[in-house]
């Protein structure tokens, strides 16, 4: 017969503490063909953050950051559908769609979105201030320690260098608006032929494919 030594032992042994109060969760199982749909719905994210920083045309995109962190997507399957959903930052649209501007010659007329004041706000205007700061526009002085400070001039000189140079990007953009990018829609054809011929492939018969990328969070 055991004794209480050997069966406190036993019960450690067994690795049964290691799961008290510890919830119980069954791992998810993917069938095949949803292994394949999950694949190619990873390969669009990517797809959607490579051409936030791509060249369109010959225009440089960078649109990441925050947008392109902020990209994931769900699932699911009904019948015959397979239905994607891709969610992403709640300005993704205006960055595909672009913004028309409110000046006569504005660089986009097709966008349902449009500017409606002509200068710029002060989110905006940190913003900008932000970018001219990341682009090395001005070089930068070293902020002074004190009033008297040797930079303190070069440091004052450029900030409002830098803030009246963002004020007027500013109200360049809204004047002329900004041009779509369409990421969405470039980032879907870029996989969708792929992704069709390797599920059908696998289910041995049609499939209908549904991806919404116009859900925001």
């Amino acid at each position: 017969m055991a004794t209480e030594a050997q069966r406190q032992r036993n019960i450690i042994d067994s690795g049964f503490l290691d799961n008290v109060g510890a919830a119980r969760t069954t791992p998810l199982q993917l069938n095949n063909v949803e292994q394949i749909f999950v694949k190619w719905m990873g390969l669009l994210v990517e797809a959607l953050q490579r051409n936030l920083h791509a060249v369109n045309g010959g225009r440089e995109i960078n649109a990441g950051g925050n947008l392109s962190e902020s990209i994931r997507f769900e699932y699911r399957v009904s019948g015959r559908d397979y239905i994607g959903e891709v969610y992403m930052a709640d300005y993704a649209d205006y960055v595909d769609k672009g913004v028309q501007g409110i000046g006569p010659n504005s660089r986009n007329t097709t966008s349902p979105y449009k500017f409606k004041t002509a200068f710029p706000s002060k989110d905006m205007q940190n913003a900008l201030i932000l970018w001219v700061r990341q682009k090395h526009v001005l070089s930068d002085a070293t902020a002074p320690r004190g009033l008297m400070g040797r930079n303190t001039r070069g440091y004052l000189r450029n900030k409002v260098r830098r803030n009246t140079l963002a004020i007027a990007l500013g109200i360049s953009i809204k004047r002329h608006g900004t041009r779509a990018t369409n990421f969405k829609q470039i980032s879907v054809d870029e996989i969708m032929d792929g992704m069709k011929r390797e599920l059908a492939a696998a289910m041995a018969k049609d499939i209908r494919i549904n991806i919404n990328t116009d859900l925001l969070r």
